[in-house]
């Protein structure tokens, strides 16, 4: 599962097809399940070809969502904020798909490199794996035990994986390819969604608590005090070794 989210951050790709929601019907649903599921949320194509057949669902997605926004938008229904956001998103899914940005020539230039790294990485697991021991259990039924765990390992585990993917985007596909990753990321809001200042500030003192390499540990801290202070989402990647 945590795979699939890293995949679906850096894969560069949130994509789904416009759907017409009334306000009859619309608003009582989830508007992430009426904005169809994107195919590239699970996959990245080889060829310049089959992207560019899919890459118009990006925008078409983000404006389905503003559309239930604007139709649906009090309370829990606010999906972006500050408002801001969705010009930003729509900015960089815009450039992702149009021929002539230097972020469609690079993520074309290396759609077989992304597909391969993607296909196997293990960043994923590996840092599951050292969170795991943090994750508490519980039973919703005798028979079943449920892991879960607090904001502040989501903020932790999505940080950590992304240092991860990025650092090998960088070695499998070169300089370039890595920067047009962590642009997109930047202007995704990825990581802003996935830690909140709040939770930024609660893992910022508690980084010390956390079994990580030194490493880890001061790109954390890096990333992190940018949250906190609001400044770049995302500060540059050091080299995981």
């Amino acid at each position: 599962m945590m795979l699939k989210k890293c995949f679906l951050t850096l894969s560069i790709f949130i994509f789904a097809t416009v759907t017409v929601i009334s306000e009859e019907d619309g608003c009582t649903k989830n508007p992430f399940e009426k904005c169809r599921y994107p195919k590239l949320f699970t996959m990245i194509p080889d060829s310049e070809a089959d992207f560019n057949a899919i890459c118009p669902e990006l925008t078409n997605y983000v404006l389905c969502l503003k559309v239930y926004e604007d139709l649906c938008g009090e309370g829990n229904n606010i999906i972006f904020e500050p408002e801001e956001v969705y010009e930003n998103l729509y900015n960089i899914f815009s450039a992702l798909c149009d021929k002539g940005t230097l972020i469609n020539a690079v993520v074309t230039e290396n759609l077989r490199c992304l597909n391969r790294t993607f296909s196997s990485t293990r960043c994923g697991e590996d840092t599951y794996s050292i969170l795991n021991t943090y994750r508490k259990p519980t039973k919703s039924s005798p028979d079943e035990e449920i892991l879960y765990s607090s904001a502040e390992l989501h903020c932790l585990l999505d940080i950590l994986n992304v240092g991860c993917v990025i650092e090998e985007i960088a070695k499998n596909c070169g300089t370039f390819a890595k920067h047009a990753s962590l642009e997109f990321i930047r202007g995704s809001y990825f990581i802003e969604y996935s830690c909140s200042a709040e939770n930024a500030k609660l893992l910022l003192r508690n980084v010390h608590r956390y079994n990580l390499e030194e490493y880890q540990r001061e790109y954390l801290r890096d990333v992190l005090k940018s949250l906190v202070e609001k400044e770049d989402m995302l500060p540059s990647i050091p080299v995981f070794k």
